[in-house]
């Protein structure tokens, strides 16, 4: 009997656990020829990276608070000011999921390439992709900071410089144009500095088609007068049957919020609990 492509699916999933947990590629692997395994995961790939990456420029920015967090437990260590600094530790910890990791990877720079990943990218074009979910976030995945004292080169005093390593390899980072050993200032002045937004409402551009006063969290006041002129301008075709003019909940159930700007709302919440989790982080004082 001819597999369907659910079942195809979930034998591509269980071919990923074999080959992670036994080492093997005899039994659910082997029912999938190259092609497939190709097929599939490409399509891994464009689901994280719509849900989790690049695709979506609002979903790097789930990570912002995140690694202005972080980024601010290493100044203050250097510094002398941390917990971890004042109790003699050399290593601060965080743990959570893919779906914390990779917006923080995307937020770095890493795995960004410079074209759109679609269904429709020629095969030629897509197998140029860096990112590949497979590799990105496999089991055990992880993000490391190093920490490093410097001497530094012209003057007396120190440097502080920050080496990247995912998954146990050194990886440069693209806001210090590839280098392995980024200034700690660098990094502090492009993610954490005052001109650094983590807001939701300038990254979800959420003023809606109405005043986007359910969106936006506008004044009852202001943007109920807004949508008042506006329909007194079209005849009072807004005007609710009973002669009010429809409240901010009553606008988001007649449909005025589209499929869209719900989507980016869901989305954009998160960064309310990006906070929350994170990845296995480790600094350390070399």
């Amino acid at each position: 009997a001819w597999l369907t492509a659910r079942e195809a699916a979930s034998l591509y999933t269980l071919c990923g656990f074999e080959m992670g947990h036994l080492n093997d590629t005899s039994r659910a692997c082997s029912v999938l020829s190259s092609e497939d395994l190709e097929v599939f995961e490409y399509l891994d790939d464009l689901k994280h990276y719509y849900k989790k990456g690049a695709g979506h420029g609002v979903t790097r920015q789930m990570a912002c608070p995140l690694l202005r967090h972080l980024l601010g437990v290493v100044r203050d260590s250097v510094d002398g000011k941390g917990k971890a600094e004042k109790e003699g530790l050399k290593s601060y910890l965080m743990f959570a999921h893919a779906e914390t990791l990779v917006p923080l990877l995307t937020l770095l720079g890493m795995y960004v390439d410079d074209f759109k990943l679609a269904a429709d990218t020629p095969s030629s074009v897509r197998e140029t992709r860096t990112f590949r979910s497979s590799q990105i976030t496999p089991m055990a995945s992880n993000l490391l900071l190093v920490v490093y004292q410097c001497r530094a080169e012209g003057h007396r005093g120190t440097e502080y410089r920050i080496r990247a390593l995912h998954n146990e390899r050194t990886v440069p980072l693209p806001v210090c144009n590839g280098t392995l050993g980024c200034p700690l200032e660098t990094l502090l002045s492009h993610y954490v500095s005052p001109n650094t937004d983590c807001g939701f409402h300038s990254h979800c551009q959420c003023q809606g088609p109405e005043g986007g006063a359910a969106l936006c969290g506008e004044s009852r006041g202001e943007g109920e007068r807004g949508t008042e002129d506006k329909g007194k301008a079209s005849g009072g075709s807004r005007e609710k049957g009973d002669g009010r003019f429809p409240t901010s909940m009553e606008r988001v159930l007649e449909g005025i919020i589209t499929p869209q700007a719900l989507a980016a709302a869901v989305g954009c919440a998160a960064l309310c609990l990006a906070c929350v989790g994170g990845m296995a982080w480790l600094f350390l004082r070399a």
